[in-house]
């Protein structure tokens, strides 16, 4: 099935798929195909759907956007197009407007790891030539001192604030992402993400035409979205027009969450869910369609457990952050 069939299947283009698709195509040739024009588009037809909701509460489409050009306006006083950005943060609504912000602006943006050491992050500073390093938390001061003559250090909750105006509109510059792998068995390596539009289209198509998703799902995300992975499933939530809860790797707040908010879609790792299926107060969710595994070999008693507690809904993703997406195996292959 096409790409264009599956997003109709799921409804993704709405009662108006023509003046919906005629939008798509315009804040395309504004932004680029980037996540950013997603969530412009988004806030441009659905303005109060809700887009994600973190230990802050909700925010909608329109909240998003706006919050992603102040940052914006912001960061292009700093920062020219095709500049290294450092992103070392939390998962947060805050975090995605300021990755939006960066795509919004042409940087090219470094999403790091918050598990490295400041002399990883100072290393790594150096390796990718970082203009401007944005971080949350306690990272300005455990910084100090990894990184003389380095990047500028920018606190995330300053970039917030800022009341700048959205920068001027010029022809798009995509700035490349770059994530970093093998960080936990090695030093980490760069990969910058360069997937062809005919590559990629054909990849979504093939993803969405196995899932059993639709427009507007409640997703659930316990996975960092600094990882491909997690960076995967915003994507797929901005492309859907869903809600993404973002939430601790916790089984009793995952629980809590699949209950209270309907979730369809629980994107995690094996671990995760072995954590859900051995909490003591886990029950049914009928409302769950897609539980999307990867980033770990899933064992058959974990596999098995899974279905047989939750029902036909476990997939499992194989790929790498080099590669993206190589295979996929639906209910019935687990099960066979």
């Amino acid at each position: 099935m096409s790409l264009l069939s599956a997003t109709r299947r799921m409804g993704v283009l709405g009662p108006q798929p023509v003046q919906n698709t005629l939008g798509l195509v315009w804040t395309v040739l504004r932004h680029g195909p980037t996540l950013y024009a997603l969530a412009a588009w988004n806030a441009h037809r659905m303005p109060n759907a809700v887009a994600l909701v973190d230990g802050d509460g909700p925010l909608t489409y329109a909240q998003l956007l706006k919050r992603a050009d102040g940052m914006a306006a912001a960061l292009s006083r700093r920062v020219k197009p095709g500049e290294a950005v450092g992103l070392l943060c939390g998962n947060s609504a805050d975090f995605v407007a300021a990755l939006l912000a960066c795509v919004r602006i042409g940087a090219r943006t470094v999403l790091l790891n918050t598990s490295f050491s400041a002399t990883e992050i100072g290393r790594v500073g150096r390796e990718q030539r970082l203009r401007l390093l944005i971080c949350d938390g306690d990272w300005p001061e455990r910084l100090r001192g990894e990184l003389d003559a380095g990047p500028t250090i920018l606190p995330l909750n300053e970039l917030k604030t800022t009341n700048a105006k959205s920068p001027p509109l010029r022809l798009p510059r995509i700035g490349l992402l770059v994530l970093l792998t093998s960080g936990s068995t090695g030093t980490p390596k760069a990969v910058r993400s360069r997937v062809g539009l005919r590559a990629g289209l054909a990849v979504a198509g093939a993803l969405l035409d196995a899932l059993p998703l639709r427009a507007g799902a409640p997703t659930l995300l316990p996975l960092p979205l600094f990882h491909g992975h997690g960076l995967a499933a915003l994507g797929m939530g901005l492309a859907l027009g869903a809600p993404l809860h973002l939430c601790r790797p916790n089984a009793q707040e995952m629980w809590r969450t699949l209950r209270e908010e309907g979730i369809e879609i629980l994107v995690l790792v094996p671990t995760l869910l072995h954590r859900l299926l051995d909490a003591p107060d886990k029950r049914a969710a009928p409302a769950l369609r897609a539980i999307i595994c990867g980033s770990a070999p899933l064992g058959a008693s974990l596999a098995t457990a899974a279905l047989d507690h939750f029902g036909d809904v476990l997939f499992n993703l194989y790929g790498s952050t080099e590669t993206g997406l190589i295979s996929l195996a639906r209910p019935a292959d687990l099960r066979a």
